[in-house]
């Protein structure tokens, strides 16, 4: 992973100042513990029992407890290949309709579930879990659902008690990690061993990018630096923009990551993100001549394994010009003509790459954005690990929703 930007342009104050944040927090392990090679060989082996039982692996949770989990199963197409199960993801909204299909599924396949919460007092997994584990007990029984169930949640918590009570496999989530920084916990790191992820590589990246941004040169402190002054300079938006649709997923962690970490006390910059070169057809007119408002962080892939040309064709389309050209490079183009577009119109940006679709690579590019969060938050002088804000709606729902259970 390396990046592209104009050196001239950095904020060397807002440079070193990120330095010396990150220095004072790497040792902190809020992104999860580093966990004995005992335990990792545990979570790989009960995930493979639970890749054999079934055809459908429910993961339940909602937010930042299947997020990064989510984001990387759909990023490296692991999602019911290569032998593993179809994932399902439950416990991750209230309709009708999805809660219709999640019971089909029970009773179509065979099925297994993760249930993902820290308190387990979040609505979603907690109605979603109840309703699959009833299913399920109608389907086998109450020891075969045992069998089946897995539960990751905080030493102590009712969650816990049910395992117990119930035989269930219980995985600890850790007090001092939060949900968007779970990808290398227990969190994450067990459904995405279910998928066929290898964990092992990942933990690699991490600790690589760990070693690296122990470097007093390295880009972090630039990527960090160019987004503060942005914000000082009163931009309010930054859009990730990725060069991949694989992205997609992974967007929407990213979006979690920065929304709920800097989100406070009327701070911070509005994360989007964009997958090119579908979004370029709908919001690139906006990034081009729409109001200058945002930033843009571009992340791109270096090499693809895939090597798949335009093959020519008997009928006269008038796409020729293509003849012969791989996708990767056509990709490579659109990226390009991107950039420089965008940056004519002077948006500031920050080019991001990738060297592949590895497990390694994702393990370094969570960890990166996971510090960049934290030193940003620092920096606008907000505590990037608490989401204060979240807490008032779900007060105003579980009134509303108790009201109407005592007939109010």
């Amino acid at each position: 992973m390396n990046a592209i930007f104009n050196v001239k342009d950095t904020n060397h104050d807002l440079r070193s100042r990120a330095r010396e944040i990150w220095q004072a927090e790497e040792n902190h392990n809020f992104y999860g513990p580093d966990y004995p090679a005992e335990h990792l060989e545990f979570l790989k082996a009960r995930a493979e029992e639970i890749r054999s039982q079934c055809d459908v692996f429910f993961l339940v949770g909602v937010g930042g407890s299947n997020g990064a989990a989510r984001a990387i199963i759909e990023g490296l197409s692991k999602n019911g290949t290569g032998g593993g199960p179809k994932i399902v993801y439950a416990g991750n909204g209230l309709s009708p309709r999805q809660m219709e299909r999640l019971l089909q599924e029970v009773e179509r396949h065979r099925v297994c579930l993760n249930v993902i919460a820290k308190n387990f007092q979040t609505l979603e997994p907690g109605s979603h879990f109840r309703m699959l584990r009833q299913a399920m007990e109608k389907k086998y029984g109450q020891q075969e659902t045992a069998r089946r169930i897995v539960v990751t949640g905080s030493k102590g918590s009712l969650l816990e008690e049910i395992a117990v009570a119930e035989g269930y496999t219980f995985l600890e989530f850790e007090p001092e990690v939060g949900g968007r920084f779970s990808a290398f916990s227990n969190v994450g790191l067990f459904p995405m061993a279910v998928a066929g992820i290898d964990i092992s590589q990942l933990l690699a990246g991490r600790a690589e990018m760990l070693a690296e941004m122990k470097k007093e040169n390295h880009f972090i402190y630039d990527y960090v630096a160019y987004r503060q002054a942005a914000y000082q300079q009163g931009y309010r938006v930054e859009v990730l923009s990725a060069f991949d649709l694989d992205f997609r997923e992974w967007l929407k962690w990213w979006v979690q990551l920065f929304g709920e970490s800097e989100g406070k006390d009327k701070k911070g910059l509005y994360p989007d993100g964009l997958c090119f070169s579908e979004d370029l057809h709908s919001m690139g007119q906006f990034l081009q001549d729409g109001s200058p408002i945002m930033i843009e962080t571009f992340l791109r892939v270096k090499n693809y394994d895939h090597k798949i040309a335009v093959v020519p064709s008997r009928i006269k389309d008038e796409f020729d010009y293509l003849n012969d050209q791989n996708f990767a490079g056509i990709n490579r183009v659109m990226e390009d003509a991107t950039i420089a577009a965008h940056a004519e119109e002077g948006i500031p940006y920050f080019l991001l790459e990738i060297d592949d679709f590895s497990e390694k690579e994702w393990g370094r590019l969570f960890i990166f954005f996971m510090a960049a969060v934290v030193i940003s938050g620092r920096i606008l002088e907000v505590n990037p690990f608490n989401q204060e804000g979240v807490e008032k709606y779900k007060q105003k729902m579980f009134e509303g929703l108790r009201g109407k259970r005592n007939g109010k």
